[in-house]
């Protein structure tokens, strides 16, 4: 395929543009971004793609249609495919249309269905689509290039490159066929059964299945027979082991009542003893808190005393802290109106220093702005001088070039030219050049004279009222003449917008020009010196002609804060005699203050020590007080309690009371203890175990007749159901079934098996076709790709045709870790590989759109040689879409197309 034009209207963001390019070599289409290269290629894709009629009312479709137009999108491509020269046309959405005009080489012309069909069928039979798509790199591509194994066009050129012929003509149509064969048995991808070859499977393994069931019902019938009997047998067993373990849980239990008073009379004596036990241990406990209350009355007596004592102390403290707080209270006072008059005194001679500090920088700033006005008003002048169209020295050399260029062409038109001698006989003769005699500026040749002049234009030779001979120049003179008029038109012109009349003059205005930009370059350091420090946008308002409003602003600002503080200063001290004066005396404020702030820090923390001691102090007495009011509360308390205990129960009764509890004790203990040896006499808890463990055994005999009878009615049942189920008849069936699925697996296994052993032999037999033509294609691309990257560059590049690995100076780097740069550049040489292997006449254009984006200068450099050196001699097309036309100026003899917003 070859593309000769592409024409788009109402396309996205394009009203209407048409773009021509060469039938071979290297076209750049570069423009700015979103001015429509991109739209271009995607709108020819739509175009040649057969399932975008022009009827169709698609996503895809309506994504070309302009945003906010109601209008239909018009895409139309002139191309040359499979032979034939065509130009196709299509609108979508409104007013749809679609025609096709063959241009050669029988003229055709079809619209409508017509046209879709026959272009369909000839891009289907004429375009290779896997090169196609192979040899476009977009920008969303990081350079990767598509697998090529199944272009039937480059299968064919490897082949011719390689010296072989490993494609048979209908090669992939008879691998298609049994590639639709082996389906039918086996998955392309896993190589698994599939459709009725694993329906089969499934059904034989079914039926084998059904087999083994119904064989194992049928042996599972004979063995409930055997475990009836057996479970008759064990119930019989069951009711024998029930009866007897039922005789000896009667008897356990019969021993058990008879214990049982033994048991009665122990816990009656143990009841006795507990509630003696109990008046014993309230007898002893009152006693105990009697003694406990009298030590307590006694200590808190003692600890009342002491306590008073004490808190008489604590006071008579605090008496005297109080006389020392105020006498430091007093001193912290003196030492704070100090410190503020120090301050005071120090603010003052601060701003006495800020302000002739002011003054001084006003003065200062003064002075720039005077400085800085001369210069600008220099600056300005200086521009003044400066033409509207300023010159250079490339104009002046260019002139120079063309003046040089003139008198050359007029020195050899002369030469070359023909001389025409004019005498005169007697009459007066007038000699000019056409130009001349419509001016009027005729030469004289007075009689008997004579006068000679070159041919180098139209000559005339008139005798007023006799003769006008014109003298017309030879080919060859009027061709020198219009080089040599165009020579001077070029000089003309180049004067003219320089605006003089001449080389000289311009030599002139370029001298003035040059004084003129070293004066403002002269102006402009004094400018950057004079305001050094002070903010760039300073420097730069002043070098564009203006005093700097913010320096001004400062002035005034200054001029204002200097007099306002001298009105407004209310101190009777005069101002110092400068600004070292006051900052001296600033100084020496500052060191009275800071001594003034120190003796008041020493004050308040004395004051706050003292405060500190006192509540210390007031802490104390307050938790002295507390703690003697509590104590003699309590006192009172107790004091009052042990009056009551005594008036109910006196000391002497309470030891009486202890005693006769203590004897009801001792009586009660031996009775028990009596008790407890008859218990122990008659073995009470074996008397229980043998109980539990009769009960035991006679729910375990219980449970297991119980769980006989059971089994032998279930299995009963059992008998009954498969008796009546037929299973020796489904055991038959399923074998019979089992056979029938044998026998048409093994009739579908015999032809899944030759169906695949064809194509693993027609598949290895492509492998090693593909193995082969690998070689012509990895050197293709090794030629190129060392022109960019040295001699010690090679790919490695599997069955497929993909890029599998770059090795540069023995270091070998797998494609998907190289750099984006790196990756683009192998793509497209890759591109280029394919696009020169293939025959001209199948292959398709080579399409780039932005790429080498991270490419560094000498690659660029590199691969514009290579883009260059591929197309040229050669019927390659190759397209490149740029918005940085500086990417591809390497590229010798490439074409340019340049598309505007």
């Amino acid at each position: 395929m070859r593309v000769h034009s592409i024409t788009v209207k109402d396309v996205k963001g394009v009203q209407e543009r048409t773009v021509t390019f060469p039938d071979q070599g290297v076209v750049v289409v570069e423009g700015p971004n979103e001015v429509g290269k991109s739209t271009l290629l995607e709108a020819f894709d739509k175009l040649l793609d057969p399932r975008f009629k022009a009827t169709s009312t698609s996503r895809e479709i309506r994504r070309l249609q302009p945003v906010g137009k109601d209008v239909g999108p018009y895409v139309e491509a002139e191309f040359t495919v499979g032979g034939q020269r065509v130009r196709y046309a299509k609108r979508w959405l409104r007013q749809t249309m679609t025609t096709l005009d063959v241009l050669s080489p029988a003229p055709r012309q079809l619209s409508g269905e017509a046209a879709q069909s026959y272009l369909d069928r000839l891009i289907s039979s004429s375009l290779d689509r896997t090169l196609w798509d192979a040899l476009r790199f977009t920008q969303a591509q990081d350079g990767t290039l598509a697998p090529l194994a199944d272009s039937a066009v480059l299968g064919s050129a490897l082949d011719a490159a390689a010296g072989s012929q490993l494609h048979a003509e209908e090669g992939e149509q008879v691998l298609d066929l049994v590639a639709k064969e082996y389906t039918t048995y086996f998955t392309l991808r896993s190589g698994r059964p599939t459709g009725d070859y694993k329906q089969a499977m499934g059904a034989y393994t079914l039926a084998q299945e059904a087999v083994s069931e119904a064989h194992r019902r049928l042996q599972e019938a004979e063995i409930l027979l055997e475990r009836q009997v057996q479970a008759r047998a064990a119930a019989d067993g069951a009711r024998e082991l029930l009866a007897a373990a039922k005789a000896e849980h009667d008897a356990a239990r019969q021993a058990q009542e008879a214990v049982a008073e033994v048991v009665a009379a122990h816990e009656q004596a143990k009841a006795v003893l507990g509630q003696a036990s109990e008046r014993s241990r309230g007898a002893a406990r009152l006693r105990e808190e009697r003694r406990r209350l009298v030590a307590t009355v006694t200590e808190l007596t003692g600890r009342i005393t002491k306590d008073a004592a004490a808190l008489q102390a604590q006071e008579q403290a605090a008496t005297r802290l109080i006389e020392d707080l105020a006498g430091a209270e007093a001193a912290a006072t003196e030492a704070d109106d100090a410190a503020d008059l120090a301050e005071a005194v120090h603010e003052r001679a601060r701003a006495d220093a800020d302000h002739l500090a002011a003054v001084d920088r006003l003065a200062g700033l003064s002075w720039l702005v005077g400085s800085v006005t001369d210069l600008v008003g220099e600056l300005s002048a200086a521009r003044a001088q400066l033409p509207e169209v300023p010159v250079s020295g490339k104009d002046l050399q260019q002139a120079r070039d063309l003046e040089t260029t003139v008198r050359h062409l007029e020195a050899q038109h002369a030469a070359a030219s023909a001389q025409v001698r004019v005498e005169s006989l007697g009459a007066e003769v007038e000699v000019a050049t056409a130009e001349q005699e419509a001016t009027g500026q005729v030469d004289q040749v007075g009689a008997a004279g004579q006068g000679s002049y070159p041919l180098t234009e139209e000559l005339v030779v008139t005798v007023p009222g006799s003769v006008r001979v014109v003298i017309v120049p030879e080919q060859g003179s009027q061709a020198r003449a219009a080089e040599l008029n165009a020579a001077r038109g070029r000089l003309g012109e180049a004067l003219s917008q320089a605006g003089v009349e001449s080389v000289e003059e311009l030599a002139q205005v370029v001298a003035a020009q040059d004084g003129l930009r070293a004066s403002l370059s002269s102006l402009t350091h004094e400018l950057e010196v004079a305001l050094a420090g002070r903010p760039r946008a300073e420097l730069d308002e002043a070098i564009a002609g203006h005093v700097p409003a913010s320096l001004i602003a400062e002035v005034d600002r200054l001029t204002e804060t200097t007099a306002s503080y001298l009105a407004g200063r209310d101190v009777q001290a005069p101002l110092p005699a400068d600004l070292a004066e006051a900052t001296a005396v600033a100084a020496e404020a500052a060191r009275s203050w800071q001594d003034a702030r120190a003796e008041r820090r020493r004050a308040t923390a004395a004051c706050k020590d003292l405060r500190q001691q006192g509540q210390a102090i007031r802490a104390r007495l307050d938790h002295a007080t507390g703690r003697l009011e509590a104590d003699r509360a309590q006192l009172a308390g107790l004091s009052s309690e042990l009056d009551q205990a005594r008036a109910r129960l006196g000391d002497d009764d309470l030891d009486a009371r202890v005693h006769e509890c203590s004897q009801e004790l001792a009586t009660a203990e031996l009775a028990a203890q009596r008790a407890r040896a008859q218990v122990e006499k008659a073995d009470v808890d074996g008397i229980d175990r043998q109980v539990v463990a009769a009960a035991g055994r006679a729910d375990l005999a219980q449970t297991e007749h119980d769980r006989a009878t059971a089994a032998l009615h279930t299995l009963s049942g059992q008998i009954e159901m498969a008796a009546s189920e037929g299973r020796q008849e489904h055991y038959d069936l399923a074998v019979a079934d089992l056979e029938h699925a044998e026998r048409h697996l093994a009739g579908l296994d015999r032809r899944a098996r030759a169906a695949r052993h064809l194509w693993r032999t027609l598949v290895a037999h492509r492998e090693a076709a593909h193995r082969v033509y690998v070689l012509p294609y990895t050197e293709a691309l090794e030629t190129l790709g060392r022109t960019v990257y040295g001699e010690g560059f090679s790919v490695t590049v599997d069955d497929q045709l993909t890029l599998a690995a770059r090795t540069l100076d023995g270091t070998t780097v797998p494609f998907e870790e190289l750099s984006g740069g790196a990756k683009e550049q192998l793509g497209i040489l890759a591109r280029l590989a394919v696009a020169r292997l293939v025959d001209p006449t199948q292959g398709v254009p080579v399409v780039i759109d932005d790429a080498l984006g991270y490419s560094d200068p000498d690659r660029l450099q590199q691969m514009g040689q290579v883009l260059g050196a591929s197309a040229q001699g050669s019927d390659v097309q190759v397209i490149l879409l740029t918005c940085t036309p500086d990417r591809y100026a390497a590229i010798p003899q490439a074409s340019t197309v340049r598309l505007t917003a």
